[in-house]
């Protein structure tokens, strides 16, 4: 099987450019994995900021986690983390600094697919509750996803750094 990737964001800050990376093949754990990484513009480093898998058991813990492409403050990368336990998804909002490098995550109250910030204004775009039988989509007329101005919920460290979705 041949590992194949793709970028699916990109955003670009004063000195930080922050991309998501999808990456499917051999090695990889759960069936997808995803990374976001930050290249400090200054330096060429780059940075694991976030990351993701695919799965398909059904527990009491994620079984997966999906992160939104990035939206990048000055030296500060936002994303948002769509995770999946058994059939009920839930959403928080991460944010990492990249020298050093230090996370800090809260849960947001509605089913988020993507954030923009815009100084200290969020949006995002918010996608129906729970469907049954599949994740959330933007497609179903009678369920529609809506683009929305929230309120940042309270953010913790996070206490440990993400890894990255290989095996």
């Amino acid at each position: 099987m041949t590992v194949r990737g793709r970028v699916e964001g990109l955003d670009l800050g004063r000195s930080v450019v922050s991309f998501l990376w999808d990456v499917r093949g051999p090695g990889v754990n759960g069936r997808t994995g995803a990374e976001i990484r930050a290249d400090r513009i200054a330096t060429r480093q780059s940075v694991l900021v976030g990351s993701g898998h695919g799965g398909e058991a059904c527990t009491e813990n994620p079984d997966s986690g999906s992160p939104s492409a990035p939206t990048v403050q000055g030296s500060e990368v936002w994303y948002s983390q769509l995770s999946l336990a058994c059939t009920v998804y839930s959403s928080a909002l991460l944010r990492y600094r990249t020298a050093p490098v230090a996370g800090a995550s809260g849960s947001l109250p509605v089913v988020v697919l993507q954030v923009a910030k815009d100084g200290p204004r969020l949006f995002a775009l918010v996608g129906p509750p729970n469907p049954p039988r599949s994740g959330p989509i933007c497609s179903d007329p009678t369920a529609p996803c809506t683009i929305e101005q929230i309120t940042p919920p309270s953010l913790s460290p996070v206490p440990a750094l993400p890894v990255e979705p290989f095996t």
